[in-house]
């Protein structure tokens, strides 16, 4: 039997069209409000970066930080007992620093760097910007690291691993040349003291393996 046998037609149709607009306008409010999680969640459209390097999160030997103005602080002790990625490779792992003496008020401090560096390191040809901090823990070693802000992909928002670059070196430039990133520094001759300043000039390169930050040849 039809519908239209319960009553007026024109009633029934236009209680029909009311609740497909009803549904289409409910269907429509889901999707922007999925765009606008995703987008928080990620940093925006594909290209763009959702925070300041400043206020960013890092990956550092194995833990997270985020930065307040491109500085983060907490008592060594603290930063000590912070969990570890348990999904860091073995070669991750084989590169944790050891844990240096421990004194009253020893600090761990994550700085940023002025060599920061946007341009084209992913195979699609979207920006990912190259970001070189360093590690203190109150001793006299200075630890600098090079990891990548991405702009693209599965990872679009996030940072990659970071890279140990040295300590007590001193770093000359970052580079982007063809989808691959460089970095110039200057370190020491095999069994130098690290008191003796950096002079010998190296350059190392990176690329952005799918997410990961790789060095290669």
């Amino acid at each position: 039997m039809s519908l239209l046998a319960y009553g007026d037609p024109k009633a029934i149709i236009k209680a029909i069209l009311l609740g497909l607009g009803l549904f289409a306008f409910g269907a429509l409010a889901v999707f922007a409000w999925a765009f606008a999680y995703s987008n928080a969640e990620q940093g925006g459209p594909e290209g763009t970066f959702a925070k300041d390097a400043g206020s960013e999160t890092y990956h550092l030997d194995g833990r997270m930080v985020t930065l307040t103005n491109g500085v983060f602080q907490e008592p060594y002790d603290a930063w000590l007992k912070r969990p570890r990625n348990p999904y860091d490779t073995a070669e991750a792992k084989a590169a944790y620093l050891s844990p240096e003496p421990m004194t009253p008020g020893k600090v761990a401090t994550v700085r940023l760097t002025e060599k920061r560096l946007v341009g084209a390191v992913s195979s699609d040809g979207l920006p990912g910007e190259a970001v070189v901090f360093t590690f203190t823990a109150g001793g006299d070693s200075t630890y600098y690291y090079l990891t990548l802000r991405r702009t693209n992909g599965q990872w679009h928002g996030a940072t990659t691993n970071s890279i140990l670059l040295g300590d007590r070196i001193a770093v000359e430039a970052v580079r982007i040349e063809g989808g691959k990133l460089f970095v110039d520094t200057l370190d020491r001759r095999a069994g130098e003291s690290l008191t003796t300043a950096p002079s010998v000039r190296l350059t190392r390169t990176f690329v952005d393996a799918g997410g990961r930050l790789d060095e290669t040849k």
